[in-house]
Formats: structure tokens, sequence, C-alpha cells
């Protein structure tokens, strides 16, 4: 221990550089002796720097590594500490920061970025607190009861959207509150930036739940607005692998979307959700003889591959593609999509594509 005293009290009489990675010396040490009569001390100085504004870059970054090596129960105290006595918001939310990074299962920790949560008027404090639960306790029931509460309580629509987004930071896998939450908004908001951002929320935490599904297919249905109705094409082709109805709406998307980049995304997701699945590959099959667009052929061929394998309709479709497009990006995609659901298909091993712009 006698080591670490004398690393505290260093002093190099030449500036204050050695004097700086003394400190970090010691605090790495802690994790040894954690009975150190100085820790309290190490620890302080060292959250001083990692959040200090005026402290040179290098120094602040070293600070922060250092601050993830020392003694986890002393570091976790004093940012907790400092939580509950600072009144500086910037102060605030890199603490919350950093305990979400050192403070996994902790319950003071986890209790301090609760506490935050509830009484936080600070936009980007409340955001950084629940993605801090988010990495350290999951699922945190106080924590979703808290934004749930401000869902139904709130009138201001930035406040709703911001315990929106932080219900997918901490609502954790399949969690029936949370999602409930997300779905009765998506029902009942008029806000596109609200609705969307439960579509996103629903994408991180409602894995196969067939609500959160039901209720993004609803959106796709209902909503006039483009930009939400591609968030819920986004969010169905990561939750809504092999579902019936996710597929059978993502294909009515792109059979009629008005709009280019939901008609791509719509192949993009049914790439994702809908293999073996004979509606799915008959749609894009047929969206690659009628459509004009090369960017969502390219998209088509792509989703073919991940979802068409011995499939003779996508495998003839792919090769038809290869003897009459023009573009290189899709008869390049085309070859690969055909080698990956047809190994050996001459087609693609000859290269049929050949790069038709080279040879010409």
């Amino acid at each position: 221990m006698w080591q670490l005293l004398k690393l505290v009290d260093f002093k190099d009489g030449i500036g204050k550089f050695y004097d700086d990675q003394a400190y970090f010396l010691a605090a790495a040490g802690i994790a040894e002796f954690k009975d150190s009569c100085k820790k309290v001390e190490i620890v302080n100085q060292i959250i001083q720097w990692s959040l200090s504004e005026k402290m040179m870059s290098e120094i602040k970054n070293t600070a922060k590594a250092a601050l993830e090596e020392t003694e986890r129960r002393t570091a976790i105290a004093a940012l907790v500490q400092l939580l509950e006595t600072s009144q500086d918001e910037d102060t605030r939310m890199e603490a919350a920061y950093r305990l979400g990074n050192i403070g996994a299962g902790n319950e003071k920790a986890i209790a301090a970025l609760v506490q935050l949560l509830k009484t936080s008027q600070d936009e980007y404090t409340h955001r950084r607190a629940a993605q801090s639960l988010g990495n350290i306790d999951p699922g945190n029931e106080k924590a979703i009861a808290v934004l749930v509460q401000l869902l139904e309580t709130s009138q201001d629509n930035d406040t709703r959207c911001l315990a929106t987004e932080s219900l997918g930071h901490i609502g954790g896998t399949g969690n029936e509150i949370a999602i409930a939450a997300l779905v009765q908004l998506l029902e009942t908001s008029q806000d596109k930036y609200i609705l969307s951002q439960a579509a996103e929320s629903l994408e991180k935490i409602g894995t196969g739940n067939e609500k959160a599904i039901a209720a993004l297919v609803q959106l796709l249905e209902t909503s006039q607005d483009e930009g939400t109705r591609w968030q819920a094409a986004v969010s169905l082709g990561n939750i809504g692998t092999g579902n019936e109805i996710a597929i059978t709406a993502l294909v009515q998307l792109l059979e009629t979307a008005p709009d280019v980049c939901n008609r791509r995304q719509a192949a993009d997701s049914l790439g994702n959700i809908g293999t073996g699945n004979e509606i799915a590959i008959a749609a894009l099959v047929e969206f690659l003889k009628t459509s004009q667009d090369e960017g969502t052929h390219w998209l088509a061929a792509r989703s073919l591959g991940e979802i068409g394998i011995g499939n003779e309709i996508a495998i003839a479709a792919l090769v038809q593609l290869l003897e009459t497009s023009q573009d290189d990006y899709t008869l390049s995609q085309a070859a690969e999509s055909l080698g990956t659901i047809d190994p050996g298909n001459e087609n693609a091993l000859n290269g049929g594509y050949t790069f038709k712009s080279l040879s010409q």
C-alpha cells in the first residue's frame, strides 16, 4: 500500500505531467489495494479530470480510461454523489454516462440513475440516464414505470418523444409493459415524430411480439406520412421474421407504395423476414419484372438471395435479370444471389452478367 501513497504524493518538480501520470497509476492500483486510505482522494481526482472541460484532451481521455480500471465500488459511489449534489447539467450528464460504463448490476448506480430519470428536466441528461440504465440494468421496472407515466401524463410532445426513445433503450427485449405502452402510443398519437420513434423503439425490444407486429402493420397501412411508413417497414423487417401478417403488409407496400424509398425498404425487409415464403418470393420476382428502378432491382435481387434458396421461381428470375439488366451493380448482385440459392448454377459460375458496360 505504501507504493500508492508515494504515487499520490509524487511531485516531479518540473511540471504536472508526471504528477498526473502518478495519479493514473495509483487509480489502477486501487483495484489491488482496496483498503487504501487514499482511494477516495484518488478516485475523486480522476473523476474531476474525466469530467473537466478545461482539461487537455489527452489527460481527460486518460482519466476516463483510468476510471474504468480503478476499484469499481469506490468510483460508483463518487459518481453517485456527484449526481446527487452537482447543479451543473453537463456534469450530471457525464456522470450518468460514466455510470453506464462501470455500474452494471450495482444497486446504488441503478437507483441514482432512476432518480435522475424522475427528476431531471434536461432532455440530454434524461436521455443519457435512460441509455446508461439500458446498459447496466435493461428491463428495470422502476425506470420503465417512470417513462410510461411520462407518456401518459405529459402534454409536451418533445418530452413524450424522449420517453418513447428511452423505452427503446431500457425496455429490454420482450418487456410487456414497455411494449404495451409503445403500442398504445402507435394507436393514439397523431404526431409523426412520436409515431416514428415508437416504431423504432419497438424494433429494439419487440422481436417476435405479435402485438408489436400488429401495431406496426396498422401504422404501415394507415399513416399518410411516408417517413413514418418507412420506419414501420424497417421495424417489421427486424422483428417480424416468418410472420405472415408482416410479410403480407410488406408485399402490399412493395406493390403499391408511391414512394421509391418505401418500395426499396419493403424489398429489403422482405429479405430479412421472408425466408422460404412463397408470397414474398413471388412479390419480389414480379417486382423485378415490372419495376424500372435499378436501385430496387438490386435490393430485390439481394433479398431473393437471402430467402429463395432452392426456389425455382427465384432462380429463374435471377437468371432472367442477368440476361436483361444493363446495370453493373444489379448484375453483380444477381450473380451473387444466384450462386447462393443455386450453388453450381452456370450463369453465376461463368459470370453470366460479364459487366456489360465493360464489354461494349
